[in-house]
């Protein structure tokens, strides 16, 4: 039975409650657990299905005016594991970086850069803060009594608010010269999300996953390295000016200072999958982020300060995180 995966040609929403049931059939698993699988999807919309169920699922899709398709597994991508990478140099036609834990410094071109991928991670312990949903305020279904048809009216509820839109919030104006984007997510939300940048090659099999916090950032080779909001910054300014093209559309919502909780993703397993859909989409010949080949690039970033008692000097880093 040849297995296969259901990908949206879109980052579209899709109504938990229909598709839930289906799927929940489909799998036998609960209706929850279903439901809450499709609000998860970012793309990436079922995998690991026989190919009979994942037709019915994509014209059932169609018919509701979204657009999929149905991928055997043996047609994507052999893409690894997303490797963090914490110290990065411009080289100039190539990008240079070291893998955290690891001395000598690889190189790739930068032509060869096929997908740059940025997402704001919530921290488990404040998810909520960027979700529609609290859910300490929620007793656990196990343990709600009585009718059977009350815990299922509470489970839709909380599955419809649960992929309900965020109410509109007051668009942040751009930045500063002096104040990055990234420095304004730095100063109010340190300690409660990551940003992290992923970079992904033409060939589909090297996942680079740069994270803000950890970045050490030299803007020539042997200059001094820049760390955190200001080095991040300057890295992905250098990506725009050269690999515009390969920009997703959260990543391009960074460049022009959009409404954070736009740009967050609830768990790092939801940033994967989404840096996942492109790579498959591209590996497929698509280019779900063909806005960013359209776009002009921005202008090169002023140089850096030289000066080596400058504020924004980071050290090299320090011994590699285990985190993600």
């Amino acid at each position: 039975m040849d297995l296969c995966t259901v990908l949206l040609d879109g980052d579209a929403a899709v109504d938990a409650r229909k598709y839930g049931d289906l799927i929940a059939r489909m799998l036998g698993i609960t209706r929850l657990e279903a439901k809450i699988l499709v609000r998860k999807g970012r793309g990436v919309f079922l995998e690991d299905v026989d190919e009979e169920q994942a037709r019915r699922l994509v014209e059932e899709l169609a018919r509701d005016g979204v657009a999929a398709r149905c991928v055997r597994n043996e047609q994507l991508p052999l893409l690894s594991a997303p490797r963090k990478v914490t110290s990065v140099e411009r080289s100039g036609a190539s990008l240079k970086y070291r893998w955290s834990g690891e001395d000598g410094f690889t190189e790739i071109a930068w032509p060869q850069i096929d997908i740059v991928s940025i997402g704001a991670v919530a921290l488990p312990e404040f998810k909520d803060l960027f979700s529609n949903v609290r859910f300490d305020h929620l007793p656990a279904l196990h343990r709600l009594e009585g009718d059977p048809a009350v815990r299922d009216l509470l489970r839709e509820n909380l599955i419809l608010k649960m992929g309900a839109p965020q109410a509109a919030a007051a668009r942040k104006k751009p930045p500063s010269d002096d104040k990055t984007f990234f420095d304004e997510i730095q100063a109010q939300y340190a300690g409660k999300l990551r940003v992290m940048l992923d970079l992904v090659d033409e060939t589909r099999t090297l996942w680079m996953r740069v994270p803000m916090d950890e970045v050490a950032y030299a803007y020539e080779e042997g200059a001094m390295k820049l760390g955190e909001a200001w080095g991040f910054h300057l890295l992905v300014q250098d990506l725009r000016a050269k690999c515009g093209r390969a920009f997703t559309d959260v990543a391009l919502k960074f460049q022009h200072g959009a409404d954070i909780k736009e740009l967050v993703f609830l768990q790092v397993e939801e940033f994967n999958r989404y840096t996942f859909w492109h790579a498959v989409l591209h590996h497929l010949g698509l280019k779900p982020c063909a806005i960013a080949a359209t776009s002009s690039p921005s202008p090169e970033p002023p140089a850096p300060p030289t000066d080596a008692g400058s504020s924004n000097a980071s050290p090299e880093p320090g011994p590699p995180s285990t985190s993600s």
